[in-house]
């Protein structure tokens, strides 16, 4: 792995181990060990990597995670050791939810982050520096416009998936049902990010509208 940023950072940009994406992608199996190599990329070249080998049965539960970092100085320390998993029913009542459970605070979590000249792996609620979501780290002006390209960019990503199937036996697929929630929620925010409020200061001075504020929409 390499070295990582002391700034400010969004949970994004921070290194993540997602549960889902791990079983997903078939790092983790019930009922069986595996191991392989866990990859980051950044601008389409790989940034980190670590191995991972899990274990997921009734006797045994974790993740073992073995790499090497680098810190600001470049000396650089290996590292290997295990973080344990657990399971609680489903509030569906029916299978369970498999959790991290994090190595510093003991609670269960569903994603791990290395961040912050941290060299291991913990919880967001961890850490000492905040790891801020995205939303959080905007004005409030640019809040509508982000969401709105957010959401363009995931329609336009699902129109073009090769064999995309909006329709089976007569019925709305799951991801065609999918699909258009996202495009009520793009066309939501494009509408919001048109309103007065949501204009920069000086657009609203140009058109009169300086005086408006959230409780004031004139579309």
């Amino acid at each position: 792995m390499g070295r990582w940023s002391t700034g400010a950072i969004t949970h994004k940009e921070a290194l993540r181990l997602e549960l889902s994406h791990l079983v997903k992608a078939g790092y983790l199996v019930k009922g069986a060990t595996t191991r392989g190599h866990y990859r980051w990329y950044c601008n389409g070249r790989e940034s980190s990597n670590i191995v991972l080998i899990s274990r997921w049965t009734e006797e045994e539960k974790y993740i073992r995670l073995i790499y090497t970092t680098t810190d600001g100085h470049g000396e650089k320390y290996d590292y290997d050791y295990k973080i344990d998993l657990v399971t609680v029913p489903s509030n569906l009542g029916k299978g369970e939810v498999l959790y991290f459970l994090c190595p510093v605070s003991w609670k269960r979590c569903r994603v791990l982050y290395c961040a912050y000249g941290y060299h291991k792996w913990k919880s967001r609620e961890a850490y000492q520096n905040r790891i801020f979501y995205e939303s959080q780290t905007q004005s409030k002006l640019n809040r509508a416009n982000s969401k709105y390209w957010e959401l363009k960019k995931k329609v336009e990503a699902i129109l073009q998936e090769k064999y995309l199937r909006l329709e089976y036996d007569g019925k709305p697929t799951k991801k065609a049902l999918y699909l258009e929630k996202l495009k009520r929620e793009r066309d939501f925010w494009d509408t919001e990010r048109w309103k007065a409020y949501n204009m920069p200061k000086a657009v609203r001075g140009i058109f009169g509208l300086a005086g408006f504020t959230s409780d004031e929409r004139i579309f």
